[in-house]
């Protein structure tokens, strides 16, 4: 139980390869213990190591079948992975065991994200905000779920609160740069922008989002070193060729 309660330490600080180390120790010398293999699927997600992660959750529901996380978390390996009916079925039998349980509530969420229902996504995210009101990803989803909506004043409202419990999660910063060029708030967009840049510099969006901010403001030469550095970062994304997100 020691390095199973380590490793879930670990996962907390985000340092997943240390938590991985530890649950795998905890398996091996405690092979029927569904936490552990719960707890490693969640840092391999995170690791993005989804095939991985799916084994372990699978391993966990086969131990323990009605345990609402190894639910919950094989859904959010399988929204990574691209198998979205899966990943509803499983989100919705978390809920069904823990109608409480705020990760496969916000897990679910990101399925309805992904499939443009908005409403629904932000519906699931109230209630993580009424069980967690400080849970600050799901304030900065259900931002980004109003943005998507254009409605970004409450956009904006939601990210304030994220960046205000967690400061630290370019996301938040990302997603409010683009709020703002959207209400013409362009300084305060730059700003943002570069706040996530300094805590991500490899953050594709944060570069796409600053350029479109720099093309409103005129200056050019810029702007298009910032999009090259996103294509650079990330070819495959979209909005670095045509808007910000």
């Amino acid at each position: 139980m020691a390095f199973n309660s380590r490793g879930l330490g670990y996962a907390a600080k985000g340092d997943y390869d240390r938590a991985i180390d530890d649950l795998d120790r905890a398996i091996q010398l405690d092979p029927k213990n569904a936490t552990s293999y719960i707890g490693r699927c969640a840092a391999r997600i995170k690791n993005g190591e989804i095939d991985q992660a799916l084994n372990d959750c699978n391993q966990a529901i086969q131990l323990d079948p009605k345990n609402a996380m190894a639910y919950a978390n094989r859904c959010a390996a399988l929204i990574n992975k691209g198998e979205t009916d899966q990943a509803l079925s499983d989100c919705n039998q978390a809920i069904l065991l823990d109608p409480k349980n705020a990760i496969a509530l916000h897990n679910r969420a990101a399925w309805y994200f992904a499939k443009g229902d908005y409403d629904r996504a932000i519906g699931d995210l109230d209630q993580v905000l009424g069980l967690d009101p400080k849970n600050a990803m799901a304030f900065n989803s259900r931002g980004l779920g109003y943005a998507a909506k254009s409605d970004y004043d409450r956009a904006i409202g939601d990210l304030d609160q994220a960046i205000q419990l967690d400061p630290k999660n370019p996301t938040s910063y990302t997603g409010r740069c683009a709020a703002l060029i959207n209400k013409g708030e362009t300084d305060q967009a730059l700003s943002d922008c570069n706040k996530a840049i300094q805590l991500d510099p490899k953050n594709a969006v944060a570069y796409a989002n600053r350029c479109a901010a720099l093309i409103n403001k005129g200056e050019t030469d810029q702007a298009l070193s910032d999009c090259n550095q996103a294509i650079l970062l990330d070819p495959k994304n979209a909005p670095t060729r045509f808007g910000y997100q």
